[in-house]
């Protein structure tokens, strides 16, 4: 997945990062490592979701995702996670 985070504030969002709220999982950025934001500045960047296959209800399952700075919740968004179909 791609993410872009827009600050619109006069200060900076300092040690962004993510958490997978829905169902349960883990994020990874490909840059391994928490980021800040600059006042009024984009960020963007790439990051992993892993889910354990069994947590997925279908091949169509939707993610609620956390945006956190300095371990405080500043934003929710929600994605699409569509997992591996198999063939028999």
């Amino acid at each position: 997945y791609t993410y872009k985070l827009l600050n619109k504030t006069t200060k900076a969002v300092e040690n962004v990062h993510f958490e997978l709220i829905s169902p349960k999982g883990e994020i990874k950025l490909v840059r391994h490592e928490n980021f800040d934001v600059e006042p009024e500045a984009l960020a963007e960047g790439t990051l992993f979701i892993e889910i354990n296959a069994s947590a997925l209800s279908g091949d169509k399952n939707n993610l609620k995702i956390g945006v956190y700075s300095n371990d405080k919740l500043i934003e929710t968004t929600t994605a699409r996670f569509l997992a591996p179909r198999s063939y028999k």
